[in-house]
């Protein structure tokens, strides 16, 4: 059983290896795929009674080598476009006593911090965690509860090491600071420590703010959201600069950040109007910004003004349709309608 003394090589290897596994025995409580997908909707149409987050039951996962995992489905509400998601979350985690800490495999927004694959909350960071908010249960359910909580985790270098060499890290939470190291010995973050915002000192305060103006500010909202308040906003303008504030915050080029947004409402536009689907698919539209991430980027990529339609583009496009599960679908059609559109546009904007 891997602990907080596992060498980080063992450690990544139980990650990779036993979070999919973990992930089907979630599925398999449910009686399979089926099953599965009717627990989601059930979630979903729950949340979006009762405007507020709601979640699965918490299963116990043990893996052959002796693992101890927890595994549930959470659904978020978006009170501000009134839409929910549903995630599958997973941990391992060690008990010592009077506390407990935690492995999660790294599965990144945007990009990965040193190429960091794993993320250890050690039992000394959830004994602080505990004694500076007032919890007193340090158990694996308050781990499951805080991650639940936690839409994301920001993480940053702070460019500085300890005495053994180790690059300092720093991650925000609402209102306080995580502190940690990366191992020297592979791609793992370790956070061993936890202050609130009002413990920290001065310096500490300098060295985080921009960690913290950027943390306070940022969402963790997947694709499917971002597609649901593109699809539901009044305000189109407003609504795209906020998207694209987001993925620049967290490094990614604003020129093509911003194209892959605008090209992926265009996308949007041009499904509804075609009749591939229905704007109020929510389950649809879930699954489209999941799939068809990294394909807009690579729209972006390999556009070419000067010949919109050569196979490559049209073969990024087609691979849309693909990653959606659309059968029927006229591809040229549907790139000469996101054409139109933009055309249209840029007329209505010049006129």
């Amino acid at each position: 059983m891997i602990t907080v003394t596992t060498a980080t090589d063992e450690i990544l290897k139980v990650l990779r290896t036993e979070e999919p596994r973990a992930l089907y025995w979630l599925k398999k409580m449910f009686h399979g795929e089926r099953g599965y997908s009717k627990m989601q909707n059930e979630l979903i149409e729950k949340a979006m009674r009762e405007r507020k987050d709601t979640r699965s039951d918490v299963f116990d996962y043990i893996s052959a080598a002796g693992n101890r995992w927890m595994v549930f489905e959470h659904c978020r509400y978006h009170a501000d476009i009134h839409f929910a998601h549903t995630t599958p979350i997973a941990f391992c985690y060690y008990e010592t006593y009077g506390s407990v800490g935690a492995f999660i495999a790294g599965h990144p927004q945007y990009n990965e911090l040193h190429g960091a694959k794993g993320v250890l909350f050690t039992d000394h960071f959830f004994l602080r965690f505990c004694q500076r908010l007032g919890v007193e249960m340090r158990s694996r359910w308050m781990v499951q509860r805080f991650l639940a909580i936690i839409p994301g985790i920001l993480f940053q270098a702070t460019g500085e090491k300890d005495q053994y060499g180790r690059m300092k890290v720093d991650c925000r939470f609402p209102g306080s600071i995580g502190r940690g190291i990366i191992r020297k010995d592979g791609p793992l973050i370790e956070i061993r420590t936890f202050l609130t915002d009002r413990e920290l000192s001065r310096k500490q305060l300098r060295d985080t703010k921009t960690l913290r103006e950027i943390g306070d500010r940022h969402n963790f909202d997947p694709e499917e959201v971002k597609m649901a308040r593109m699809l539901k906003t009044e305000d189109l303008a407003g609504a795209f600069e906020y998207e694209l504030k987001q993925v620049v915050d967290m490094g990614a080029d604003e020129d093509e950040a911003s194209k892959a947004i605008i090209i992926g409402m265009y996308v949007v536009r041009a499904l509804v109007d075609l009749k591939y689907a229905e704007p109020t698919d929510f389950k649809f539209w879930q699954r489209h910004g999941k799939v068809n991430a990294q394909v807009l980027i690579d729209i972006v990529t390999d556009w070419q003004d000067e010949k919109p339609a050569d196979d490559v583009l049209m073969g990024l496009f087609e691979q849309i349709f693909k990653n959606d599960g659309i059968k029927n679908y006229d591809v040229k059609e549907f790139v000469f309608h996101v054409f139109k559109l933009m055309r249209d546009d840029m007329n209505n904007n010049n006129n």
